[in-house]
């Protein structure tokens, strides 16, 4: 019973991110400082925690880097709402399964198959449809950091679904290392 109350949980806060975001945003938070707040207070709570750890391993250091790829995908999701229109960034935002299928073919070795295909393609419509036809009036760079979000978030799932042991990752991650590290240079 607890498992469910749990996914309700994750549920609600996930889904009520963007309205709190622009809440944020709008009584005069940068995109930073909301970032900042919402990944120092469970920063402190793990560095509690690691007292009781003795050794850092390589699942510790997976969690380390899951934590550093949430806090860039919400410093690109909140810095996105303050320059782009909002129903652009969340809908980008929520099409994260897409990416996810996509990364974990290109970058860590998850077959392709027809019914992942098929997903990818209806949720591409699916925001293509709800998209406004209007034009985006950004720039290329407000879209590359809006597409940041989902997927960091894209490549934290196919990391938390690996096995302990990473392994190398695939040539096809080169081009999705080159975006990460020209997103770290902006």
């Amino acid at each position: 019973m607890m498992g469910i109350w749990m996914v309700l949980a994750a549920a609600l806060g996930f889904s009520s991110n963007p309205l709190l975001a622009q809440l944020l945003l709008s009584q005069g938070f940068s995109p930073n400082t909301v970032t900042l707040y919402r990944f120092a207070i469970p920063t402190f709570i793990m560095l509690l925690l690691l007292r009781k750890r003795p050794v850092l391993d390589g699942e510790f250091l997976r969690f380390i880097a899951v934590g550093g790829l949430s806090a860039l995908g919400m410093l690109a999701f909140m810095s996105s709402l303050s320059k782009l229109e909002p129903n652009t960034v969340i809908l980008t935002y929520y099409a994260y399964p897409m990416f996810a299928i996509l990364i974990g073919w290109l970058c860590f070795n998850k077959t392709m198959s027809r019914n992942r295909m098929i997903a990818a393609m209806l949720i591409a419509i699916a925001v293509c449809i709800m998209q406004e036809s209007k034009g985006f009036g950004a720039s290329w760079q407000d879209l590359l950091v809006c597409l940041a979000a989902p997927v960091s978030f894209a490549v934290v799932i196919n990391m938390f679904s690996l096995p302990e042991k990473i392994t190398t990752l695939q040539p096809g991650c080169l081009p999705l290392c080159w975006v990460i590290w020209r997103f770290l240079c902006l």
